[in-house]
C-alpha cells in the first residue's frame, strides 16, 4: 500500500497554504479538479507557479464553459477557452481540443491537496473537505449509463485503493453502494440501478446543467 501521509492532519494544517483563498474557495476548486483537469508546477527563476488546465472535446463546449464559470467564482481571471489542434497521428489525422489554462499562485493549496507527494493522488484529507458539489462534478465527468439500467463511474483515481476510497466517500454522502469493476485496466465503480438512483437523487441539486440528464433516475 502506498504511503498516504497522516490521516490525523489537523484542519488548520491541511489549509495552511490557503491564506490567499477562503475555505469555500479551496473546497470549490478542489472539488472541480477532483475528477478532471490537471494542476502543473511551472518552474520560474523566483518561485514555482501553479497552472490549472481544463480540456474537452468540441462536443463538450457547454460542460467546459460550466467548469470555467465555476473556477471563476473563486478565482477571477481573464483567461479564455481556446481551440487547439493536436499533432498528427500516424494516420495523418488531427483532433481539435478545447483548452482553458490559468496560472495563479492562489492555486497552491489545491495543488498541495491533490498532489501531496508531487503526483496526483486522492487522499482522505482531501475528501474530508468535500461534499455534494464535488461529488456531482465527479458523477458528471465520469458517469455512464449501462444497458442493464445500472451505471459505471470512471475517473475514480489511479488504482483500486483510490477507487474504494471514493466509493466509501460517495456512500457516506448519498447512501449509494458501489463495487469495483474488474473488466477494465483503469479502476471503475459500478452501481446497480437502485443504488445509482439513490445517488442521482441526492446529487441532483448540485448537478451541472449541461449534464443534468445523468442525474435523473430512470427507475419507475
Amino acid at each position: 500500500m502506498r504511503a498516504r501521509g497522516s490521516h490525523a492532519w489537523s484542519y488548520a494544517r491541511r489549509l495552511r497554504w490557503a491564506k490567499l483563498l477562503d475555505t469555500d474557495a479551496v473546497r470549490g476548486l478542489l472539488g472541480l479538479f477532483l475528477a478532471d483537469g490537471r494542476l502543473e508546477q511551472i518552474r520560474a527563476p523566483v518561485r514555482t507557479r501553479i497552472r490549472a488546465v481544463l480540456e474537452g472535446g468540441v462536443g463538450e463546449t457547454d460542460f467546459l464553459d460550466e467548469k470555467v464559470a465555476e473556477l471563476r467564482r473563486f478565482l477571477p481571471t481573464r483567461s479564455q477557452v481556446r481551440r487547439y489542434r493536436t499533432g498528427e497521428r500516424e494516420s495523418g489525422a488531427r483532433t481539435t481540443v478545447l483548452r482553458f489554462r490559468v496560472q495563479n499562485q492562489k492555486l497552491r493549496p489545491i495543488y498541495n491537496l491533490l498532489y501531496p507527494y508531487g503526483r496526483r493522488q486522492i487522499t482522505p484529507p482531501a475528501l474530508e473537505l468535500l461534499g455534494g458539489r464535488a461529488a456531482a462534478w465527479l458523477w458528471a465527468e465520469g458517469g455512464k449509463s449501462l444497458e442493464s439500467g445500472g451505471f459505471m463511474l470512471r475517473r475514480v483515481g489511479s488504482d483500486e485503493e483510490e477507487a474504494l476510497l471514493l466509493s466509501s466517500w460517495l456512500r457516506m454522502l448519498t447512501g449509494a453502494e458501489s463495487g469495483l469493476c474488474a473488466l477494465y485496466q483503469a479502476p471503475r465503480l459500478s452501481f446497480a440501478a437502485d443504488q445509482a438512483a439513490l445517488l442521482q437523487t441526492a446529487l441532483l441539486p448540485y448537478a451541472p446543467l449541461s449534464r443534468r440528464q445523468l442525474f435523473l433516475p430512470s427507475l419507475p
